[in-house]
């Protein structure tokens, strides 16, 4: 199979946004082990959050006066998620 110039070069640009999108998404998520449940709702959907904890694969912890769960779970099932929805 030859490759021209211009698909190479389509290529490469592909895989840089690609590259900065990734670099985009991991700055912007939360520097903390938990956040709260609005901001998972924001950054991961409320449809997926709720349905991850009401199938109990999300915790949910419970403090004073709001419901946290752990950025790495929620990190974990969205990239599961993704995983099943490419194919």
């Amino acid at each position: 199979m030859d490759i021209t110039f211009e698909i190479f070069q389509r290529l490469l640009i592909e895989h840089e946004e690609r590259i900065v999108n990734r670099l985009i998404s991991e700055l912007s998520k939360p520097k903390s082990i938990r956040i709260k449940q609005n901001e998972a709702y924001q950054l991961y959907g409320r449809a997926n959050v709720r349905a991850w904890r009401q199938s109990g694969q999300l915790q949910a912890y419970k403090m004073l006066r709001a419901v946290e769960y752990e950025v790495a779970e929620l990190d974990k099932l969205m990239k599961n998620k993704q995983l099943i929805l490419k194919k």
